[in-house]
This record gives C-alpha cells, sequence and structure tokens, in this order.
C-alpha cells in the first residue's frame, strides 16, 4: 500500500478505534456526550450486543486487526495482508450498514458516534480501493 494511504489509513483506524473504545466505555457507565442524536437510545437498544458482546467491543476488536495490517505487524505477507484487509473492509462496511440502517428504521434515532465510526470504516474502504486502482496501474 502507498505510504500517503498508508498513513491516512493509519490516523483513520485510530479514530474509529477510539471512538469505539469511547462508545464501549460510555454503554457501560450508561451515559454518553452526544453531540447531535441519542447516543443513550441507540446504545441501550437490543443492536447494541450480540448476545453478551456490545458491538463497540467488535468495533474495537475490528479496529485493532486494520491497524495491525496497516501497520505490518503481522507474520504474513503484504499480499495476503492486503488480501484479509479487503475482506475485513466488506465485513465492516457491511456490519456498519446493517447498524445504521437498524437506528433509521428499527431504533428511530441516531447516534453520533456511531455514525462516525462508520464513516471511519467508509474512508478506510475508499482508501484501500483507491491504492488498489492506483498500483495496477
Amino acid at each position: 500500500m502507498n505510504s500517503t494511504y498508508r498513513k491516512v489509513g493509519i490516523a483513520v483506524s485510530g479514530i474509529g478505534w477510539a471512538v469505539s473504545f469511547y462508545i464501549y466505555f460510555a454503554h457501560q457507565l450508561g451515559k454518553f456526550v452526544c453531540p447531535v442524536g441519542d447516543c443513550q437510545t441507540v446504545n441501550r437498544s437490543q443492536y447494541a450486543q450480540i448476545g453478551p458482546v456490545p458491538v463497540s467491543v467488535l468495533g474495537i476488536v475490528f479496529y485493532l486487526m486494520v491497524l495491525c495490517l496497516l501497520l505490518k505487524v503481522t507474520f504474513i505477507s503484504e499480499k495476503i495482508g492486503q488480501q484479509i484487509l479487503g475482506i475485513l473492509l466488506a465485513i465492516g462496511i457491511i456490519f456498519s450498514s446493517y447498524l445504521t440502517y437498524a437506528e433509521i428504521f428499527w431504533i428511530h434515532a441516531i447516534c453520533f458516534w456511531c455514525m462516525v465510526s462508520f464513516v471511519c470504516v467508509i474512508v478506510l474502504t475508499i482508501i484501500y480501493w483507491l491504492d488498489k486502482i492506483i498500483s495496477s496501474k
């Protein structure tokens, strides 16, 4: 991956990780600072957890995995790392889209921090594909 894209990806992944971390702790405390929207309603809904696992924990793990792949903190080849990154980002886009759909159509409330995380996943995916397109030329 191009070094500029990698640096931007690392920064965006760090933001996504920090947001997921904040959502986790705010969820545990039951108190959110939400500049816009209704984070409290979203994070008290049935969609905030999968079984006993808060969705924010999945976000923390997701962003850590993306960071590890971007920082090359793995014992796999660059090519396989890029393939895994592409798969992770596809899963991230699908899952984040599902959660956003749930917020709009089922919960009828939007969480500002969840939207920031969704934007991070979108930006990471755009960066990934831009790098793929540019490096193939």
